[in-house]
């Protein structure tokens, strides 16, 4: 099964590994952390963007569309709901093109 999800094609390793990464953080995993921290670097991130995923609040450091895909996992891991401008927010998953 895990297997089965690092090689999904639904989004791109770095995305991925960013949300895995950015998850861990804010649930306080460490061993998730210590885990995908060498996936992430495998998959593109750099040393200085997952020290940016370790900050309390939001993400500033990443572009569309990882800044929402970010935003989103933020909002639902801290508060348990995620507002009504990040969900309309287009992400990699939707239809909908500027």
């Amino acid at each position: 099964m895990v297997d089965a999800q690092l090689d999904s094609r639904t989004f791109d390793p770095r995305l991925r590994e960013l949300v895995v990464l950015r998850i861990a953080h804010l649930q306080h995993c460490a061993y998730q952390i210590a885990q995908h921290t060498s996936v992430g670097r495998r998959a593109g991130i750099s040393d200085a963007e997952i020290s940016a995923l370790r900050t309390e609040g939001s993400v500033s450091r990443f572009a569309e569309p990882e800044s929402t895909v970010l935003a989103f996992v933020g909002e639902l891991c801290t508060t348990g709901t995620v507002t009504q401008e990040t969900f309309a927010e287009p992400g990699p998953c939707s239809t909908r093109r500027s």
